[in-house]
């Protein structure tokens, strides 16, 4: 695991190249390297996991002509040695990295269909003077680049390219960037909040040649070849064959291994199969809040069924003094409040491992969350419900219905409070006249459009904001409204905080649901495996019932849930609202008014789940202001 960057086209010394070492050091702070060859430059810095002797970058190919800079993991590396070795040609080292470049030898671009792990490389040919630059299939690595002319820059963060004297910290034109960011609560691709500066786009390739000119294609899509699973007792063997060989490919390691352990049925999947196929005890993880509805006492108990070393930390608000550093890893704001005790979990882990495995990606393929189940409903509902019935019945009935009432259908530990209800009878109101990806975003953002009346300035919201895409992505079943999470909000929301808030730390998270083989298997169930019989994830459910006794598979899902609303009256809140969004604060930056911050602060006392969470997303955008453009 490393960090990795390089450009080609600028005239500078070997300075720029130790300020971009220098601002990503987190993420390999065992190793680094650089090659400079006239106006091409390659460098890294390397977390050392895999051949640790052995693995120092660039690693050059056996003829000279090549050189490579890696960050990742390839988990199949050692069956592909052996392939490499039957094409006649010598493997010299036991890293993963050489792997890939003798396969770049081999089969060219087409090297990337034999990889399985996260990744994101480049390869510099010497003797055509072209780059070629890859991320994995589902975008767990992070890569950014940036072009202007024949000048062209790539880094695994965003912070290492503004170390280059071309590369000016702008903001996107028209706000454009600050108004995904709040319309989304993160900033999707393939657009940065930069100027300039892009997401290399997931399961993708890039070629640069001499002259600088690009050509970019995608290689990869979360699709399956294989005929449909229709049978539950094929679709268990299947899940279990591709599962426990995705946890058995992530358990190699050269250093100490642990996981994440909320206690839920995805790291406990996860923990289970770890303790099934490892030597010894398995070291696990988990973060609580203090309150009475963590994850503490689920997590312990089921560590105890399963016999791991567990270790608890608890997150309060005078972890929130970390907001500042924890958004400058992060290189753009996040508008969730569990950033923070993700952070701190991956500080503690990295006390006692260098690796972890973790649920990311069960919710997405096997269709956990509340919004897939929302999804699945306005379907069937537009389906079954004239479009006159609903203006003139449905959708008053629900404005009238007490927010009360509608607390034991919501999913959260927190109360939805009436300015959660009107979000909700505002999406009722447009849903059966827009498309699934609009009824999608509306449920993912925090501000309705009225709200941004409210809580814009006039000048802000008077500036252009980018139209998305608002068609709809099929027919409307479940498989549908999955496929548009990995759009963005898989990569550039749930993945990139993963990796930046473990990489903080020098620490590596690997994510077995996401390979690639286990969502293309997941491609294959029909609906009712994934939402049925009352539960989502029914097929992780079913195939973890039959393994662990004494262990509620069915239980109900409880989201990874900071309460941040609980923190109003701390110390460290406070500090941090008066120094961010005081009025005079506010006011300079122009893009809130000062009496509507106000406003959201008053409702966050009073515990309302939705203030807090768009209070938080403001702070954090100001926080980043303040670090990036102050």
């Amino acid at each position: 695991m490393c960090g990795i960057f390089g450009y080609r086209g600028f005239n500078l010394d070997s300075s720029a190249i130790l300020l971009m070492i220098q601002s990503i050091y987190h993420r390999g702070p065992d190793d680094n390297g650089f090659l400079q060859d006239q106006d091409i430059v390659l460098g890294m810095t390397r977390l050392s996991i895999i051949d640790i002797v052995g693995g120092h970058q660039p690693i050059f190919s056996e003829n000279k002509r090549y050189a490579i800079v890696f960050n990742g993991e390839i988990y199949n590396y050692r069956e592909l040695q052996k392939h490499i070795r039957s094409q006649g040609k010598n493997v010299h080292t036991h890293s993963d990295t050489e792997v890939i470049l003798s396969l770049y030898e081999i089969y060219g671009q087409e090297c990337l269909s034999h990889l399985r792990g996260m990744f994101a490389f480049s390869i510099f040919d010497f003797q055509s003077r072209e780059l070629f630059i890859a991320r994995d299939r589902i975008g767990i690595k992070p890569l950014y680049y940036w072009k202007e002319g024949s000048k062209f820059a790539f880094a695994s963060e965003i912070k290492a390219l503004l170390k280059l004297p071309d590369i000016q910290r702008t903001l996107a034109p028209h706000l454009s960037g600050v108004k995904r960011y709040l319309k989304f609560r993160y900033s999707p691709g393939p657009e940065t909040m930069f100027s300039g500066i892009f997401k290399f786009p997931e399961a993708h390739w890039m070629k640069i040649d001499k002259n600088g000119h690009i050509k970019i294609e995608r290689y990869w899509a979360p699709r399956s070849t294989m005929p449909p699973i229709v049978s539950l007792p094929e679709a268990l063997e299947n899940y279990r064959e591709t599962f426990d060989e995705s946890i058995q490919l992530r358990l190699i390691s050269e250093v100490p291994i642990g996981a994440y352990l909320s206690g839920g049925v995805d790291s406990t999947s996860i923990v289970e199969s770890m303790v099934r196929q490892s030597l010894g005890v398995v070291k696990t993880f988990t973060v609580g809040f203090d309150w009475e509805k963590d994850e503490l006492d689920q997590a312990r108990a089921t560590s105890k069924i399963l016999g791991t070393d567990h270790h608890e930390i608890i997150c309060t608000s005078r972890h929130l003094s970390q907001l500042p550093r924890i958004i400058e890893h992060c290189d753009e704001p996040l508008g969730d409040p569990i950033v923070v005790p993700t952070f701190l979990l991956a500080e503690e882990a990295r006390k006692h491992v260098t690796v972890v495995l973790s649920g990311e990606g069960a919710d997405e393929i096997f269709g956990g969350y509340a919004f897939h189940k929302i999804l699945r409903m306005v379907a069937r509902y537009r389906k079954m419900v004239p479009h006159r019935v609903h203006q003139h019945v449905i959708s008053p009935l629900i404005s009238t219905i007490p927010a009360g009432m509608m607390n034991p259908f919501f999913d959260y530990p927190a109360y939805l409070g009436n300015k959660g209800k009107e979000k909700l009878v505002c999406f009722v109101k447009d849903m059966n006249q827009q498309s699934y990806r609009h009824n999608f975003y509306d449920l993912i953002s925090l501000f309705t459009d009225d709200e941004k009346k409210d809580v814009y300035t006039e000048n802000f919201y008077q500036q252009v904001e980018e139209k998305l895409p608002l068609y709809d992505p099929g027919d409307g079943t479940l498989q549908d409204f999955i496929d548009m999470q990995f759009e963005h909000w898989l990569p550039d929301n749930m993945l990139m905080r993963q990796d930046k808030t473990s990489m903080a730390h020098g620490l590596e998270v690997r994510v077995p649901f996401l390979d690639h083989k286990m969502i293309e298997y997941a491609y294959r169930l029909p609906d009712s495996m994934k939402i049925g019989k009352g539960v989502n994830k029914r097929i992780l459910r079913d195939a973890l019932a039959q393994r662990i006794k004494g262990y509620n598979s069915y239980q109900k899902k409880t989201p990874f849930y900071f309460p941040f609303e609980n923190l109003y009256n701390s110390k460290e809140f406070k500090e941090l609202v008066s120094t961010y969004l005081n009025d005079r604060a506010v006011i300079k930056r122009g893009y809130f008014r000062p009496e509507a911050i106000r406003t959201l602060l008053s409702q966050m006392e009073h515990k309302n789940f939705l203030a807090a969470k768009q209070i938080f997303s403001l702070l954090s955008l100001e926080i980043w202001n303040d670090i990036y453009f102050k």
